[in-house]
């Protein structure tokens, strides 16, 4: 049995257009609630782009790690250096941040610096 209608099915477009530009649905689900007034949780989307058959998003972190790994020298947190990042719609995960992160230490902290 289908599940039922939910008012997320009215943005179907909208949802697939930007879950297609590399959009994470954390952002989409604040766009929609932002453009649309509508609040709508993430598993919920989750659940309606599986069930809409839209292609998986490839990864998400950014092409090259320089931008980021330069906010880190400059001493900002990864949780600044995330909201940075956001603002400026650089598309990143959490976990690829905190793998930057990890490697940006990791080279400042080897004997051969």
């Amino acid at each position: 049995m289908p599940r039922p209608t939910h008012e997320v099915d009215r943005y179907r477009e909208h949802i697939k257009k930007w879950y297609e530009e590399g959009i994470p649905r954390s952002q989409i689900k604040d766009r929609l609630e932002e453009n649309f007034n509508l609040s709508v949780s993430v598993a919920t989307l989750t659940r309606r782009i599986n069930e809409w058959g839209f292609e998986k998003q490839r990864q998400r972190t950014v092409e090259s790690p320089e931008p980021v790994e330069n906010m880190f020298r400059i001493g900002l947190t990864e949780k600044q250096t995330f909201c940075v990042l956001r603002r400026q719609d650089f598309s990143i995960s959490r976990h690829g941040l905190a793998q930057i992160r990890l490697e940006v230490a990791r080279v400042a902290t080897s004997p051969n610096q």
